[in-house]
């Protein structure tokens, strides 16, 4: 009898705890700058390349149930000069909870004029919006019991489809961006699977350190506001030498650092990854931190000059 109250007991908490997650957090990544259109629908129109992006997340490593979040990305090339569209495939699991979201990404970019009346190319103000799905799906039977033939804990599955809409828009110039959005403005409210609205802010630039470009520093920062959960900020400080390679730290409110690395493996062909580290979570006995791999390949393209170049790792060709 003592056994079976501790067990109804540790469900309770684990539920509580899981559906309070689900509440507060959309995905969490750590390469948000290579893969922005994932949080901002109107992003991808800075770029005048279509990409594919395989990314894997691994959080918590050794944590039994820790969440691992796969993502497959393509955008576009620009179309009729003003428009791109994208697709996103991500699957995310966390302990018995599954997601697995198609989102669609369409970006118009309006071009801004000076005050007599020449169109700069280098500046422009998008919209972008993401219509998709989220298919979740729960699975209780995953939780391990000391007594499995308990019949207060029978096998409980649960299904469910629900619609998603994202708003974005972004501004950029030559040397910094930045950018508002809001990935799912339909909350869903009650059961497991409950979520809420996330607002990003973005910002962040592209400077060099040296005459000859060799050195660029790249700072970014991401402000996610979600109501009843703290104000998070995401901070990642890189730096791109000699065009081709990444050097850079993270660091997120709430005790979590970590590093970046990245490199142009193949012509077009990169590979970032991304390591972090909760100091602050003294929770968990096995914490191997999170490991995070992207794999980014950039369509050729013919309006590709030296000053385009040097930004193609880690900005997606932005400019």
């Amino acid at each position: 009898m003592k056994q079976i109250y501790l067990n109804r007991l540790f469900l309770i908490v684990f539920v509580l705890s899981i559906s309070n997650v689900f509440a507060q957090q959309d995905i969490m990544i750590s390469s948000k700058m290579e893969n922005m259109s994932l949080l901002n629908p109107a992003y991808k129109a800075a770029s005048d390349r279509a990409t594919f992006i395989f990314q894997h997340r691994s959080q918590w490593v050794g944590f039994n149930g820790a969440p691992v979040t796969d993502i497959i990305n393509y955008n576009s090339k620009t179309l009729f000069k003003s428009i791109n569209y994208g697709i996103s495939l991500i699957n995310d699991k966390i302990g018995p909870s599954n997601n697995f979201k198609i989102h669609a990404n369409i970006a118009y970019a309006i071009k801004i004029k000076t005050t007599n009346g020449i169109k700069r190319k280098t500046t422009k103000i998008i919209i972008g919006v993401k219509p998709g799905i989220n298919v979740y799906s729960n699975n209780f039977s995953e939780i391990k019991l000391s007594n499995p033939n308990d019949d207060a804990y029978s096998t409980d599955k649960t299904k469910g489809v629900s619609p998603n809409f994202g708003v974005g828009i972004f501004y950029y110039k030559l040397q910094y961006y930045f950018g508002f959005s809001s990935p799912n403005i339909i909350s869903r409210k009650g059961g497991f699977n409950q979520n809420q609205n996330h607002y990003y802010f973005i910002g962040g630039g592209s400077f060099r350190v040296n005459r000859n470009e060799m050195i660029m520093f790249e700072p970014e920062a991401v402000v996610k506001i979600t109501k009843g959960a703290p104000i998070q900020f995401d901070f990642n400080l890189n730096f791109k030498l000699r065009h081709k390679y990444i050097v850079g730290l993270l660091a997120r409110t709430g005790g979590a650092i970590g590093v970046n690395l990245g490199f142009e493996a193949l012509n077009n062909f990169y590979i970032i990854y991304s390591f972090g580290y909760s100091y602050s979570n003294t929770s968990f006995v096995n914490n191997g931190g999170t490991h995070e791999i992207m794999l980014r390949y950039q369509v050729p393209g013919f309006s590709i000059n030296k000053t385009k170049r040097r930004h193609r790792i880690g900005k997606g060709n932005r400019w």
